[in-house]
């Protein structure tokens, strides 16, 4: 009997340290049986939805609907195409929360076959990546933004250009000791 004491506490040890690795990297687990399409979640899966954990498990059909509507008829077919096809799979989505949070995921997905080659389950390991997915989003912004700046600046130059050289009176460019570092054609007249 002490054995068997000493193995449990040993796997509710190794559990507690499993579900605070999950929550600290915001990450959760799940394994979905494909001949029921019920779904075992860890604890920190359902913290990442915003749910309470009473059963352990939700339906295929409850998954989906945390999916927001845009991405929700691509991730149903990438889910029959990852049934079928699939070995190991990363898949990107986004959810909302029961409180109307919109979050990106990402999922690691492994589908277990049988001896037969028939996809029996689907093991994963999801993600919260929605700060880096608006690092990601800030920073494309921002590229484009620098983009414009460039495209402005390279008119504004080709205009200075077309009026310093086609200047009717003469102009010149100095520097702060008074050295002539440019001059058009009329300056030179």
């Amino acid at each position: 009997i002490t054995e068997k004491k000493k193995y449990e506490e040993s796997l509710l040890k190794t559990q507690k340290l499993l579900n605070d690795s999950q929550q600290l990297a915001d990450l959760g687990s799940w394994e979905l049986d494909l001949s029921t399409n019920i779904i075992q979640w860890s604890d920190s899966t359902f913290k990442l939805f915003g749910i309470e954990n009473i059963t352990g498990t939700i339906t295929l059909d409850e998954y989906f609907n945390f999916i927001v509507p845009e991405d929700r008829d691509r991730v149903k077919a990438e889910y029959i195409e990852d049934v079928l096809n699939g070995t190991k799979l990363y898949r990107e989505h986004k959810i909302i929360k029961p409180n109307g949070e919109i979050r990106d995921l990402f999922l690691w997905i492994e589908n277990i076959r049988d001896e037969k080659g028939k996809a029996k389950k689907l093991l994963g390991i999801i993600q919260d990546i929605t700060d880096r997915k608006r690092i990601e989003r800030k920073l494309i912004q921002t590229n484009r933004e620098l983009e414009i700046t460039k495209n402005i600046a390279v008119e504004n130059e080709a205009k200075f250009r077309s009026y310093f050289n086609n200047a009717p009176e003469g102009v010149f460019i100095t520097n702060n000791k008074g050295k002539f570092l440019e001059v058009n054609r009329s300056a030179l007249k």
